[in-house]
Formats: structure tokens, C-alpha cells, sequence
């Protein structure tokens, strides 16, 4: 949130347009990639917002949570679930 509050001038609350546009959820019903979501799980509200609304506009997503992780994978054995899940979605998405 931090990160968030330096970028966007604020809160939420103090710069509601600004977190509006800059959100993903403002369009997500033009969302047509089938999206991967791979997150710690920390903070996680916002990730099962995101997927939550994909799912409900009829994107096709699939959300993975890594125990103990932040923003990004750390530990061995998730950073090679991370890539393991990042190949085979590529190739059941993408034709490779």
C-alpha cells in the first residue's frame, strides 16, 4: 500500500479517481486473456477482488496464493511452482 499511496498522491479515500483509473477492475470487462494470478499471501483482499471480478465478467482466470510469500515468490520450492504453472498455462493458452 505504501508503493501505492507514493504513486497515486494518497489513499484511496484522498485520490478516489486516481486509484479508479489506475485500477484494473475499472475495465475489467474487456478483459478477454485468460490470466494466471500468482500472489503471496499477504494482502491478499485485492487479488480475490481482481479474480473474483474477472470470473463474474466471464474472463477465464485461475488464482494461486504462495503461503508466507510476499509480492513475489521467494522460496525455491515456489518460484519452481511459479514456473511450472507459468509453462503449462502458456502452452494450454498460447498454442506452444
Amino acid at each position: 500500500m505504501d508503493f501505492a499511496r507514493r504513486t497515486l498522491g494518497g489513499n484511496p479515500w484522498q485520490a478516489p479517481a486516481r486509484y479508479a483509473a489506475a485500477s484494473p477492475a475499472t475495465d475489467v470487462a474487456r478483459v478477454r486473456t485468460p490470466l494466471l494470478l500468482l500472489h503471496g499471501d499477504h494482502e491478499t483482499a485485492e487479488a480475490i477482488a481482481w479474480y473474483t471480478a474477472l470470473r463474474e465478467h466471464g474472463a477465464e482466470a485461475e488464482l494461486v496464493f504462495y503461503r508466507g510469500e510476499g509480492h513475489v515468490p521467494t522460496r525455491p520450492e515456489n518460484r519452481a511452482d511459479v514456473v511450472a504453472r507459468s509453462v503449462a498455462w502458456f502452452q494450454a493458452h498460447a498454442g506452444i
